[in-house]
């Protein structure tokens, strides 16, 4: 069992020496799109390793409802905590998983195009391939975390199952955002977010809860923004998808509880 340590305010960094001219960023200078690791933000529920007490994976004090994130393994509480997200970009791909039974984890990330013609049966654990393997529509949301203290944070949200109408919801607001205050980005304006509780006639689950809060109105958050965006349209940007749950596809229903 390891328990997370508590951080602490880092102290205010020295000065370089004058004579010293280097340029911004340096130390990592030869650092590619490999050598970087974008986290998710994930939504703990009750069968999630990080939440059990008797699993390696257990963080001290985890609950379902919180907030993940995948990298560095922090905790973050949206009913503790003001969270908003600054919404950079978006995509939606088709993502190949080992199903739970098979010991799960991540094969491979399919476009909608080559998805459509994948031939899959609906069945107990969703739609699955001729190999055995769960195919799962997944709505990518590239954001920047907005901390209450103001820290500022690359993240992706990944909405798939039961999720997907909330993906659909926050486009839709995000559109009607744009052509009503005559915004030019999505990346201008601010979402508030929290869990919710969520359930039907196969369990219950956290869903993720997602409203307005205004718009972006800080240089600092809009030019993480910017540089997220730019970042992202270059081809710089790698998710770590190694750092999710291996135990099973990334449902923040925990698992597809509808089917």
């Amino acid at each position: 069992m390891t328990k997370k340590a508590v951080a602490t305010k880092a102290a205010q960094a020295l000065a370089l020496p004058e004579d010293l001219i280097v340029p911004e960023g340096a130390g990592l200078e030869e650092a590619d799109r490999d050598s970087y690791a974008i986290p998710f933000l994930s939504i703990l529920q009750k069968t999630s390793p990080q939440a059990d007490p008797d699993h390696e994976a257990y963080i001290a004090g985890a609950k379902a409802g919180q907030f993940l994130d995948t990298v560095a393994q922090d905790l973050l509480d949206g009913e503790k905590e003001d969270l908003n997200i600054i919404p950079v970009f978006y995509r939606r791909a088709f993502i190949e998983w080992k199903t739970r039974d098979d010991g799960g984890g991540f094969v491979a990330e399919h476009s909608v195009a080559d998805a459509l013609n994948m031939p899959t049966e609906r069945g107990e654990k969703g739609d699955i391939l001729s190999n055995g393997n769960q195919l799962v529509d997944t709505r990518y949301h590239y954001v920047i975390l907005v901390r209450a203290d103001g820290t500022l944070q690359p993240m992706v949200l990944t909405m798939t199952s039961t999720q997907v109408k909330k993906s659909k919801r926050l486009n839709s607001d995000l559109d009607l955002q744009i052509r009503g205050q005559n915004l030019k980005a999505t990346f201008q304006t601010l979402y508030n977010i929290t869990t919710i509780g969520e359930s039907n006639e196969h369990g219950t689950w956290r869903g993720w809860h997602i409203s307005r809060n205004g718009l972006v109105n800080k240089q600092a958050q809009l030019d993480a923004a910017v540089g997220f965006y730019k970042a992202i349209k270059s081809g710089d940007v790698k998710e770590a998808t190694d750092s999710l749950d291996p135990s099973g596809s990334t449902d923040e229903d925990g698992g597809n509880p509808e089917f």
